[in-house]
């Protein structure tokens, strides 16, 4: 259906963890590094139905997604950074995609922020992948291809 690949991480002993997620805030899947003291979470969303105008419009699942999950205080900062057109068909082969930086609402995380990945693909599916840390670790970089369509 959405046709994604995930590239888990062998080194630095990452362990599945169980998903605890909520029709709210859903995930599918998470894995933690102590070492990189670092958490990973996938949500999936295949496209199964090709004459849903809503498949457009990845924005629109990217805002409600971050209306979720992103902390409501008002001294919240969230940043989002588009991704080239090339490092987004290189590295994710994918039509679409941003990177957001905030800080998680409690009943989302426990970890003071978060690093999203979010990836479209036309007629496949998005997929948003969560970053969770306290402080920024090096992993952060080259944990970002993780995933990618086929």
């Amino acid at each position: 259906m959405c046709q994604v690949q995930l590239a888990t991480p062998l080194e630095h002993l990452y362990k599945t963890k169980k998903a605890e997620s909520n029709p709210i805030m859903p995930y599918d899947f998470a894995m933690y590094s102590k070492k990189e003291k670092l958490e990973i979470r996938y949500h999936i969303i295949p496209f199964s139905d090709s004459t849903n105008v809503e498949n457009d419009l990845p924005q629109m699942h990217l805002m409600r997604t971050m209306t979720n999950v992103a902390s409501n205080d008002e001294e919240a900062v969230t940043t989002v950074h588009s991704i080239s057109e090339l490092q987004l068909k290189e590295d994710f082969n994918a039509d679409w995609g941003v990177i957001a930086f905030f800080p998680p609402k409690a009943s989302f995380s426990n970890f003071k922020n978060c690093k999203l990945l979010c990836l479209f693909k036309e007629n496949k599916g998005i997929a948003f992948v969560y970053y969770l840390f306290d402080e920024p670790v090096e992993a952060l970089d080259y944990r970002e291809q993780i995933l990618s369509f086929k």
